[in-house]
């Protein structure tokens, strides 16, 4: 049985009571929504779980994001609360995108000794990328000596995904000057000019990885902790840096490859029963300690579950900060907003949300942000110049729905 709720020009809102959810009737569509996950279809008309709408494909109603009346009802929906219909549903996208891609083999790719439709064969990944920037990026990459990820050919890697969303910043200067706005307006701060922008960040000498964390080995890009992206800027005079973590469909930050059920539980003496330290000079906890708040809160150490490769990149952050090359050093995390499941992935060790926990858990001198990449899409969408950005949002709109 299904009650209308609300209604304008666009669309309907129902409540489904036998299915307990909220469905949306688009009175006019744009584009294929067949894409859409978890169409119902009765009589030919196409129904929709409003989360789904509201979360996956913002512009299946007139082209426009559904109103203030259609989000209040979204937030009793479950639909995209759930990380595996989440991932199942990028899954989905990807195969649709992949199947549009005539540049792109049939053949299956593998990873980790599986093959998965989602996966092209590894000689291919560049192909997934924009390819207005795949020849800029290659270039990139290789004056730079960086290692490209080795999961770049999973159409769900983050790493590719991220330089989609930001390489654009690195070689356009229209999208330089929009990234500025945007960072301006995300972290309230005064940017005079943006210095530089990197993808997997080494920086030289005593502030490498290898000096900083002691972690010698591994190369940029690869075996290190070396931030997704960074940007180097100067604040009033000063110089400034942002270290950046990038997120897709990930369930987590991952654990620590060295955790122990024993050494592990005791937060108050960490430093002295970390294993990193013990068996590989690993030098995280030189720059950090727990709060009183942490102490309390937590079950173990904050790198046991969920956070390991945020916690390394807040050390180094630290790290950074200390040498005193920078007035503020930043660590952020930017993921797809639709992914809620990462930011509970710390839920076993007593942290609820990352997102607002993170911070409280240790004695920071440097900066903690989180933004949403679905925020900077639409502060390009919002603030660009249609003639430079209409390629790139269409690229965006078709690969990730974002």
């Amino acid at each position: 049985m299904k009650v209308l709720l609300a209604e304008n020009g666009s669309y309907n809102i129902y409540e489904d009571i036998s299915m307990g959810i909220y469905l949306v009737e688009p009175k006019e569509l744009i584009g294929n929504y067949s894409d859409i996950p978890g169409n119902i279809s009765i009589k030919e008309k196409p129904l929709f779980p409003l989360a789904a709408v509201l979360k996956y494909d913002y512009n299946v109603v007139n082209g426009k994001r559904l109103d203030e009346i259609a989000k209040q009802y979204s937030k009793k929906d479950g639909f995209g609360m759930n990380y595996k219909e989440f991932r199942n549903g990028q899954v989905e996208l990807q195969l649709i995108w992949r199947k549009k891609q005539n540049n792109l083999s049939k053949e299956l790719g593998k990873q980790n000794g599986n093959e998965h439709a989602h996966i092209v064969p590894k000689d291919e990944w560049i192909k997934t990328v924009w390819d207005k920037y795949s020849n800029d990026l290659l270039l990139y990459l290789q004056k730079e000596k960086i290692q490209h990820h080795t999961g770049s050919h999973n159409l769900l890697s983050s790493w590719v995904l991220c330089s989609n969303l930001y390489f654009v910043t690195i070689i356009n200067n229209d999208f330089k000057e929009l990234f500025k706005q945007f960072l301006e307006n995300k972290l309230q701060i005064k940017i005079e000019k943006i210095n530089k922008i990197h993808l997997e960040l080494v920086l030289p000498e005593e502030l490498s990885p290898i000096i900083l964390l002691g972690e010698p080995g591994g190369i940029r890009g690869t075996r290190q902790t070396t931030p997704d992206f960074a940007i180097e800027f100067t604040s009033y005079g000063k110089e400034n840096i942002l270290l950046v973590e990038c997120k897709y469909t990930e369930h987590s930050f991952y654990d620590c490859p060295l955790r122990s059920n024993e050494l592990c539980k005791n937060i108050e003496i960490l430093y002295k029963n970390c294993i990193q330290k013990d068996k590989l000079k690993r030098k995280y906890w030189d720059y950090l300690s727990i709060t009183e708040y942490g102490i309390k809160i937590l079950k173990c150490c904050p790198a046991y579950t969920g956070s390991y490769q945020i916690f390394r990149q807040q050390a180094l952050a630290e790290g950074i900060l200390k040498s005193g090359n920078y007035e503020n050093v930043w660590s952020c995390i930017a993921y797809d907003g639709r992914n809620e499941g990462l930011m509970r992935s710390m839920e076993k060790i007593g942290i609820k949300s990352i997102k607002n926990e993170w911070e409280k858990l240790f004695k920071l001198k440097t900066k903690f942000s989180i933004w949403e990449h679905q925020e900077w899409v639409n502060f390009v969408r919002e603030n660009g110049n249609e003639s430079l950005t209409k390629e790139w949002f269409e690229y965006i709109e078709n690969r990730y729905k974002i």
